[in-house]
């Protein structure tokens, strides 16, 4: 992957992130976890990303908490990744762990 890199505890993503792009953006974020206790993710405004994407996230602020480090989105989501998180079933949040996330805020009105 050309376009994506990890600087400084940023991971650059590239603008589609689909299920076959998947483990070379793992790779990036576990390798980011492993050198930095805090991991920005810069997905790019207008990304096309699918599921696989979405449970990725999941599972690497998972891992990230589990192993005491942060990992947050340099930018709240943009519509077109809020329409794939309720596509998906992830709308509406149980958590307010969520919310932030995903959306820099403290609930979703």
């Amino acid at each position: 992957m050309t376009e994506s890199s990890i600087s400084e505890g940023k991971v650059l993503l590239p603008s589609v992130l689909s299920i076959r792009d998947v483990a070379d953006v793992c790779t990036q974020i576990r390798e980011s976890l492993d050198t930095h206790t805090r991991v920005v993710l810069d997905v790019p405004p207008r990304a096309s990303i699918d599921l696989s994407f979405l449970q990725l996230m999941d599972a690497a602020r998972k891992q990230a908490e589990a192993s005491g480090k942060t990992f947050t989105l340099a930018r709240p989501v943009d519509d077109s990744v809020m329409a794939v998180l309720e596509r998906a079933g992830f709308l509406p949040f149980d958590r307010a762990d969520d919310t932030r996330f995903w959306f820099h805020k403290e609930n979703l009105q």
